[in-house]
């Protein structure tokens, strides 16, 4: 068997990175249009919680990215080398790096985002004090 499995068993970490960014993101959009509804509502608050909802989106591509490739480099690790070239796994390295980076990418948008979202909410609830 060897290296294409790999790429199989981190899918599910993957999928679940994906449910919680998108549950991140669904919250965040609520909160936006909760301030665009308020006639007060503090502009720059409100376009820094914008901005963060493109992080949290190009981190959503990247894992997308991520999962398509580790499903890619499973499917073709499984046909590839069981079937055609046993000691070759070049093609299943390649697609397996290359999710590993857009994993890589994405949750270090997230680590970035989840900073960002502390400093926007303190902000948030000192200014209403």
């Amino acid at each position: 068997m060897g290296n294409w499995i790999f790429p199989l068993t981190i899918l599910p970490g993957i999928g679940l990175l994906i449910m919680s960014t998108t549950h991140w993101s669904a919250a965040l959009t609520g909160e936006i249009n909760k301030l665009f509804e308020q006639d007060s509502c503090d502009r720059s608050i409100l376009a820094r919680k914008i901005q963060q909802l493109g992080l949290i989106n190009r981190a959503l591509v990247m894992l997308y990215i991520a999962a398509s490739l580790s499903a890619l480099g499973g499917f073709t690790g499984a046909i590839w080398v069981n079937d055609m070239h046993q000691d070759e796994t070049l093609p299943v390295t390649i697609l397996t790096g290359i999710g590993v980076l857009c994993l890589f990418i994405g949750t270090s948008m997230l680590i970035i985002f989840a900073g960002r979202a502390v400093r926007i909410k303190q902000d948030q609830f000192e200014r209403q004090l």
